[in-house]
């Protein structure tokens, strides 16, 4: 999977004529928007795809929304300076209508915060029995790879490696090949601070979804 980079003019056009269609500008911004839109073909596309697709809601009936639910989807997926603007729509167009929209345009922190490259090193403690086994693993976006730089596993044994997210049950991604790295693509970015530890399990891995056997080496990722 392609690493995620910062946004393009391209998305920032989109993003900003959504918000001007939504009428969440300022009255400047607003404005300078629609000089642009006067004298840039693309941008007036831009302008007519998300007037065509937000037609049926702004169509929509209103409703009213609890004072309670208001406040809270605005500070959820907004900083303080566009609040009052969020609140407005919503009074405008209700509460179905507006958490559709606002789903949409929450992609816009993601886009200008790429998740951080991660990494971690395992190994076995000093008193374990058996080879020493030290591995690397490193994190960009949502792929793991972890390289074995150094051990075995026990005869008859393999090794597999689990995701620990906080005070979330394991995860299992896999075993650990005898050569060469493991490339998992994840569910989601992990955060800095998941662990990732390698178990001792039986052929073909845990028949429980859990660790069985010892937990030979772990580590928690960090930010590089």
């Amino acid at each position: 999977m392609s690493e995620t980079g910062p946004p393009t003019p391209e998305e920032d056009d989109r993003v900003l004529v959504g918000e001007y269609v939504l009428g969440l500008l300022s009255p400047e911004a607003a404005r300078a928007v629609e000089d642009r839109l006067a004298r840039e073909p693309a941008l007036r596309d831009l302008h007519a795809d998300w007037e065509a697709s937000l037609s049926p809601l702004l169509r929509a009936r209103p409703v009213e929304p609890p004072p309670r639910l208001e406040a809270a989807i605005a500070a959820r997926l907004f900083p303080v300076r566009r609040r009052a603007a969020v609140a407005k729509w919503l009074a405008l167009f209700g509460v179905p209508v507006a958490a559709f929209v606002l789903a949409l345009l929450a992609v816009q922190p993601q886009l200008r915060a790429p998740a951080p490259a991660l990494d971690a090193e395992m190994a076995t403690d000093g008193e374990a029995e058996g080879a020493a086994l030290r591995f690397a693993a490193s994190v960009t976006g949502d792929t793991l790879t972890v390289e074995r730089l150094a051990g075995t596993a026990r005869p008859g044994r393999a090794l597999e490696l689990w995701l620990i997210a906080g005070e979330a049950a394991p995860v299992s991604l896999g075993l650990l090949p005898e050569t060469g790295p493991l490339t998992v693509t994840l569910a989601a970015p992990p955060a800095p601070g998941t662990i990732l530890a390698v178990s001792d399990e039986p052929p073909g891995g845990s028949p429980t979804g859990a660790p069985t056997g010892d937990v030979l080496a772990a580590g928690a990722l960090t930010e590089t």
